[in-house]
C-alpha cells in the first residue's frame, strides 16, 4: 500500500477510487486484529527482506504505459534480490516436532512460512488453543507434551459442522468473515473459521424476510448491518437485521409520504437523516422523518426564490446550506426566510 500510495495520481479519480478501494480491502480484513505479545515484532521481521519486493508490486498497480499515461500492467522494475532471513532455532525445533506429530511444516530449515504456519494452526485447533500461528517457547513446549503421532485425531475423525443452506446475503458474509483466515493464516484456519460460522448459524436466527420494507429502509437496515455482515459473520449479521426488524415493530410509525415536499425540502430531510439511516437503522430513521416533518409544519412552508437574481439564488443557497444538509427543512426553509427578510431591507 506505500508503493501503491506513492505511485498513484491524486488527480485521477480512477486511481483514487482504486486506492480507496485497495484501503477499504484492508481495513476490512485487518483492522480490527490484535496481535499477542511480541507477534507484531515477529511479523514485522519476517517480512522486512521482502519490503522492496512487496512496494514494487504496490507502485505496479498504477504503473502507467510511456504514451497514453493510462494505466498498465506492465512488469515493474526489477527489485534487488531480498537477502535470506537467517533460521531460527526454535522455529526449526518446532518444525521437527510438528513433523514428528504428523503435522507437515515442511522441510526443517528454521524460517516461518505459510506450510509452517497452517500446520501451528492445525495443531492448535487439534488441541483447542487459540489458533495463533505464532512460533514461540510456548508453543514448542505444548509440542513437546502433546500425544504421539498415533494418538491424534485424525481428519475424518474431527466433529463436522451441521449442514446449513445459506442464502446468497449469508454465503457473502461468511466469506468477508473468514476472508483474514482464508488470504492471510491458510486453509486450515480457513477451513475452521467456516465451520465456527456454519455452527453459530445453525444455532441462532435465519435471515429474515425484508420484502416488507421500502427501498429506503432496506438500504437503511443493510447499512446499519453491515459491520456485522461483514466482520462477524452470518449469525451476527441475521441477529442484527433481527433486533433492526423488532425495533421497528415496536415503533409503531412507518416512513411517512415525503412527495408533498419540494425538491430541495426532500434533499434537506435525507440528508438530515442520513446517520440514522445508514448507522442506525431504519426504525431511527423513520423516527428522524416524522420529526423533521413536525417541525416543518410547525415552521411553515419554503419562500418562494423565483424573484431573485441567479446570483442572489446561488447566495442564499449557499449561505443556508448548513441548515439543509445538517439541521433539515424547517431549518432550511427558516434561514431563507431570515436571508429574504435581510436582502429586502
Amino acid at each position: 500500500m506505500e508503493g501503491a500510495k506513492a505511485a498513484l495520481n491524486n488527480y485521477s479519480d480512477s486511481d483514487v477510487d482504486r486506492f480507496n478501494a485497495m484501503v477499504a480491502d484492508y481495513n476490512s480484513r485487518c483492522g480490527r486484529f490484535r496481535y499477542r505479545s511480541g507477534a507484531l515484532e515477529r511479523a514485522r521481521r519476517d517480512v522486512e527482506p521482502y519490503r522492496g519486493q512487496l512496494q514494487a508490486e504496490g507502485r505496479s498497480r498504477f504503473a502507467r504505459g510511456p504514451s497514453t499515461g493510462s494505466l498498465s500492467a506492465p512488469a515493474p522494475a526489477p527489485a534487488p534480490a531480498p537477502a535470506r532471513p537467517a533460521p531460527d532455532a526454535t522455529v526449526q525445533a518446532i518444525q521437527r516436532k510438528l513433523n514428528e506429530l504428523g503435522y507437515s511444516a515442511g522441510p526443517a530449515d528454521g524460517l516461518m512460512g505459510r506450510g509452517t504456519r497452517a500446520a501451528i494452526i492445525a495443531f492448535q485447533q487439534d488441541r483447542g488453543l487459540a489458533a495463533t500461528g505464532v512460533a514461540d517457547q510456548a508453543l514448542l513446549l505444548q509440542l513437546q507434551q502433546a500425544p504421539t503421532r498415533s494418538s491424534r485425531p485424525q481428519p475424518e475423525s474431527r466433529p463436522t459442522t451441521t449442514s446449513v443452506q445459506l442464502s446468497a446475503a449469508e454465503s457473502a458474509s461468511l466469506e468477508a468473515a473468514c476472508s483474514t483466515d482464508k488470504y492471510v493464516n491458510g486453509p486450515a484456519a480457513y477451513r475452521a473459521c467456516v465451520e465456527r460460522q456454519k455452527a453459530a448459524l445453525a444455532a441462532g436466527v435465519r435471515r429474515p424476510n425484508l420484502s416488507v420494507l421500502s427501498s429506503a429502509e432496506q438500504q437503511s437496515i443493510e447499512a446499519a448491518c453491515s459491520t456485522d455482515k461483514y466482520v462477524n459473520g452470518p449469525a451476527a449479521y441475521n441477529e442484527c437485521l433481527a433486533n433492526q426488524l423488532a425495533a421497528m415493530s415496536g415503533q409503531g410509525a412507518r416512513r411517512p409520504d415525503l412527495s408533498r415536499l419540494s425538491s430541495p425540502e426532500r434533499q434537506s430531510i435525507e440528508a438530515a437523516c442520513s446517520t440514522d439511516k445508514y448507522v442506525n437503522g431504519p426504525a431511527a430513521y423513520n423516527r428522524c422523518l416524522n420529526n423533521q416533518l413536525v417541525a416543518l409544519e410547525r415552521q411553515g412552508g419554503r419562500p418562494d426564490l423565483s424573484r431573485l437574481s441567479t446570483t442572489e439564488r446561488n447566495s442564499i443557497e449557499a449561505a443556508c446550506s448548513t441548515d439543509k444538509y445538517v439541521n433539515g427543512p424547517a431549518a432550511y426553509n427558516r434561514c431563507l426566510s431570515q436571508q429574504l427578510a435581510r436582502l429586502r431591507n
